[in-house]
């Protein structure tokens, strides 16, 4: 009796942990002091806006829909190590890109609108500076997205 009770102990601590174990979300992270974005008046933060937790050179896909009417600020933060963040914005079906920041020297925020609501594939990647990041004794933290919109 006594075996099957630790065994049940196990494995509800085991069940409790494992959300704690592989969270990859960074909850408060766009309220952190690393992310210094300008919060545009008139825009409001869209529930879409995410933070993860990742190493330097991890590519992360978020799905968003945008709704159609609505003007939206994508803005990037991370801390400093971090920083170029390369972002695109692909097509979901086809996979095609139709904005990449590398053809803007990597801006870390963007304006964009939609006639229609369309859904969007935004990948991005911590590239991160060498000379800093070569002493770095750990390579992953988070990145945040802030979405923001206001009606057209």
């Amino acid at each position: 009796m006594k075996f099957f009770k630790k065994i049940f102990i196990l494995i509800g601590i085991s069940i409790t942990a494992i959300p704690f174990l592989s969270a990859q979300d960074c909850p408060d992270f766009l309220d952190s002091p690393f992310c210094t974005m300008n919060r545009q008046r008139g825009y409001r933060p869209y529930s879409q806006s995410k933070s993860v937790y990742v190493a330097l050179n991890d590519t992360v896909e978020l799905n968003i829909v945008f709704y159609g009417q609505k003007d939206y600020i994508l803005s990037f933060c991370s801390i400093r190590e971090f920083f170029p963040v390369n972002f695109r914005l692909l097509d979901p079906s086809s996979r095609k890109i139709f904005y990449d920041n590398v053809e803007d020297k990597y801006i870390e925020s963007l304006q964009v609108g939609f006639e229609t609501t369309k859904s969007v594939i935004v990948q991005f990647v911590a590239i991160g500076d060498k000379n800093i990041t070569g002493n770095r004794r750990n390579p992953k933290d988070c990145i945040g997205l802030l979405i923001q919109y206001r009606n057209q």
